[in-house]
């Protein structure tokens, strides 16, 4: 195995073990939740949240971002690029908190103004925990990246069983664990890259310029991404209620399995792209990786949709049970959100931001207008299938103008009978209401067809598996002789 991908490899490694502390910790708290918690407390949980991840990009001006490439970048003094970041995250803090006030005084959302306190605390926590992040990572300390997210993680539970079992203190649990958490992981990260000296009040406005020129255009794909991902939970809450939307915000909890996948492949894939980019592909890294991480994303959605019910049953109580229905659909638009991804990651490493704004725009407008017609026809499951349908046309867009910038092979007509594979699992799974042969045996035939189809990937996988064993193994036997 080559240099290249070790270093890959290496740094999913890294990233995997935090994402995966996250994710499973998330995974595992939903009992918790669903038996202490009401659907509406968790809907407006979940609502607070929600406007902090659409506003954080728009007020910093997403300078986050400019942080980890500026910094990978060693023509550029990394001390001042980490200032640049603290002096736009300082700015959008300001602002956050003269649009509470206005939202105080107008009414715009009761939800904030009844947690207004939580609202800011955590908008100002998420804030300089992205950035010192997004500075270890482009310092390259990955292992520092991955340790301050599970000892995040490892709080997050902690704090949960405390004050939801023990104090009994309800919805502010969820604010207090999140903003304890966050900062454990901002000092732990701080401490361990020495924060301090990364920080100077000189600050080059050629620096300045160039970072918010490269980070502006990020906001409207925030934006877009966002409308993606969650402006469905605002149209339920208006059409449907707050309690269908805590049960809808639930259903994400199964996708966050295979979102473990993808946040650590991704975020490991864009320190690759900028170091090994070749616009012809010659030595076939960009095509090996591509097919491997199609088939990984499509096969773990298609098995996690074949044991959708039996999970819910585990994770949903009460009244939640009921989301299993959106799952299915939201699932695979995980699978699209990935592949939009590994090509969003090409595009930003030849300095096309606009580009991929104007894809997820496109995504965004299918959404909001898929999602006014089918929540109004079909209620909460419209969402999650509108959802789906918009990262597909994001995923598709990429593609087709990924062509411009690397010439690559990939087998997109095979990806293409997999997702519809993979749609044909959710409908059936959704339609068929009794449990049975009836239901089991259609699903896990797609399964296996994925897997002929695949089957190249499906060995290759098989082959690095074993020879990790073999080598944990080996790594056993040395120590206990």
């Amino acid at each position: 195995m080559n240099d290249r991908y070790k270093y890959l490899l290496k740094n999913i490694n890294f990233i995997l073990l935090g994402n995966l502390s996250t994710k499973i910790i998330s995974f595992f708290l939903v009992p918790l939740y669903t038996n202490v918690l009401s659907t509406a407390d968790y809907g407006s949980y979940d609502l607070v949240g929600t406007t902090i991840n659409l506003l954080l990009p728009v007020l910093t001006i997403s300078i986050a971002d400019a942080v980890i490439f500026f910094v990978l970048d060693k023509s550029e003094n990394a001390k001042e690029v980490y200032s640049v970041g603290i002096k736009w995250t300082c700015i959008g803090m300001i602002l956050a908190v003269l649009i509470t006030v206005i939202n105080a005084i107008f009414g715009f959302f009761d939800v904030i103004i009844q947690y207004w306190y939580f609202f800011l605390i955590m908008f100002l926590m998420t804030g300089l925990v992205n950035l010192i992040n997004n500075l270890a990572r482009g310092l390259e300390r990955m292992a520092v990246f991955s340790i301050g997210c599970f000892l995040s993680n490892l709080a997050v539970i902690l704090l949960n069983i405390l004050f939801l079992i023990v104090l009994k203190w309800g919805i502010e649990s969820l604010f207090l664990a999140v903003i304890l958490a966050q900062l454990v992981q901002f000092l732990y990260v701080a401490i361990s890259v020495n924060m301090f000296s990364y920080i100077t009040l000189k600050i080059s406005s050629s620096l300045d310029m160039r970072m918010r020129e490269y980070s502006i255009p990020q906001i409207f794909n925030y934006l877009a991404w966002w409308i993606n991902s969650t402006l469905d939970r605002y149209i339920i809450t208006g059409m449907c209620g707050v309690v269908e939307n805590g049960i809808y915000s639930m259903a994400s909890k199964i996708p966050h399995v295979l979102a473990i996948f993808q946040s650590s492949f991704g975020q490991s894939w864009a320190l690759s792209v900028a170091k090994e980019y070749d616009e012809n592909d010659t030595k076939g890294f960009f095509d090996r990786i591509y097919n491997m991480y199609s088939y990984g994303m499509i096969i773990l959605c298609s098995l996690l949709i074949l044991f959708n019910r039996f999970i819910s049953g585990i994770l949903y109580n009460k009244d939640f049970y009921v989301a299993w229905r959106y799952v299915p659909f939201l699932l695979i638009a995980t699978v699209f959100s990935a592949v939009s991804g590994f090509y969003g990651s090409i595009y930003s490493v030849v300095k096309e931001s606009k580009l991929i704004t104007k894809t997820t725009i496109i995504g965004a407008i299918v959404n909001i207008v898929a999602n006014c017609i089918f929540v109004y026809l079909f209620g909460a499951i419209g969402a999650a299938f509108s959802t789906s349908l918009a990262y597909a046309v994001t995923m598709l867009l990429r593609e087709m103008w990924v062509k411009k910038y690397i010439v690559f092979k990939r087998r997109f007509r095979r990806s293409i009978i997999a997702y519809m594979l993979l749609y044909f699992q959710a409908f059936f799974m959704i339609l068929v209401k009794q449990e049975g042969v009836f239901l089991y045996i259609p699903e896990l035939t797609a399964v296996v067809i994925i897997n002929i189809m695949y089957h190249e990937e499906l060995f290759k996988i098989l082959k690095i598996a074993k020879k990790v064993i073999v080598k944990i193994l080996q790594h056993i036997k040395e120590i206990f002789g």
